[in-house]
């Protein structure tokens, strides 16, 4: 994976975080090749 991908952020923690142009989703899988969200969108 390309470190063009990695940067900081002000919020902490895993899993769900809303913003202005929409959700980022952060996991802890350093050994993973893929990861995939699945998730259920109304609105």
């Amino acid at each position: 994976m390309s470190e063009k991908y990695h940067s900081a952020s002000k919020h902490p923690g895993m899993g769900a975080i809303p913003g202005a142009r929409g959700v980022t989703f952060r996991v802890c899988a350093p050994h993973a090749e893929k990861v995939y969200v699945t998730a259920v969108v109304s609105g």
